[in-house]
């Protein structure tokens, strides 16, 4: 076959891909939930093929399903629970620092003017003070910071970021995530024969590594981030610096970008130990922290 009459070709698979883009981004709204399903499902499903080949399942013949209703409660048992616990102390602990805040900046405003004066910088008397000398307004840094969330929020929900829409989309993701998780090695299967008989075995193969690679860095990202998270908050909490948990959860949700969460948690440790400053002490116990981390 010639260039000539392969370039048709081209055209026509660039053509399906962008009709398929484009209908997915059109259908954002209603692929969200099915997304999210099928992460849950393909992190869960070696478990529920490990539950579904033990012993209690085939001597009580249980099933399949019962094991995935098991385990999906649990699951999600487990994170709201986290959450419900998680929240409010983050909450309380932004709440006292707010209150703290201007005793901290009379306090470090104190401790550090001397110093800063010497290289001729001087110490803006509040936050509000700063924002101005920097000729920045602080309600359009909010509002400016507040627009791209919404609009992100926006985009994921489709454009009805409506607190009904967002409480039937988290409640449409166990259903989904249930038949996927029960119906997945199927699936799969059929998935398989789609391919034409002389690649299969190549294909197979293939997609059985890249499998194997996506699902091990998945569940390990995911259990590197809450490690990290719970280890970052341990140990800043431990060592006095204020708003440790919210720099934990933090560093541990960007984890997966090398290097952004570690510098962002050692940056901010160290900006609070300094507006809550107890001496140097405290600065080498936050490099100890991190260093360990």
């Amino acid at each position: 076959m010639s260039e000539r009459d392969k370039a048709p070709r081209w055209v026509l698979w660039l053509g399906v891909s962008l009709a398929v883009g484009w209908l997915l981004f059109t259908l954002r709204s209603v692929l969200a939930p099915v997304f999210f399903a099928f992460l849950i499902a393909y992190m869960l499903d070696p478990l529920v093929d490990r539950i579904e080949q033990s012993r209690l399942l085939r001597d009580r013949s249980i099933g399949r399903a019962v094991g995935i209703a098991v385990l999906l409660l649990g699951v999600f048992a487990m994170t709201a629970v986290s959450l419900l616990v998680i929240f409010p102390m983050v909450y309380d602990e932004i709440a006292s620092f707010v209150k703290r805040l201007p005793g901290l900046v009379a306090r470090s405003r104190a401790e550090w003017e001397p110093l800063l004066l010497q290289y001729g910088l001087e110490v803006p008397n509040s936050v509000a003070d700063a924002f101005e000398e920097l000729h920045l307004d602080l309600q359009s840094v909010v509002t400016t910071g507040y627009t791209p969330a919404t609009a992100a929020a926006k985009w994921v929900l489709g454009g009805t970021a409506s607190a009904v829409a967002a409480i039937v989309a988290s409640l449409m993701i166990p259903v989904f995530a249930f038949y996927l998780l029960y119906d997945f090695d199927a699936l799969v299967a059929r998935a398989a024969d789609l391919i034409p008989p002389r690649h299969r075995l190549e294909a197979n193969g293939f997609f059985r590594e890249v499998d194997e690679v996506l699902g091990q860095f998945f569940r390990g990202q995911f259990t590197v981030m809450v490690i990290l998270a719970i280890l970052y908050s341990v140990g800043y909490g431990s060592i006095g610096v204020p708003l440790a948990l919210p720099i934990g959860i933090m560093a541990g949700l960007l984890s997966f970008v090398p290097y952004l969460g570690s510098t962002l948690a050692l940056g901010t440790a160290l900006l609070m130990t300094a507006l809550d400053w107890q001496g140097w002490t405290q600065v080498l116990w936050v490099l100890g922290v991190h260093a360990l981390v």
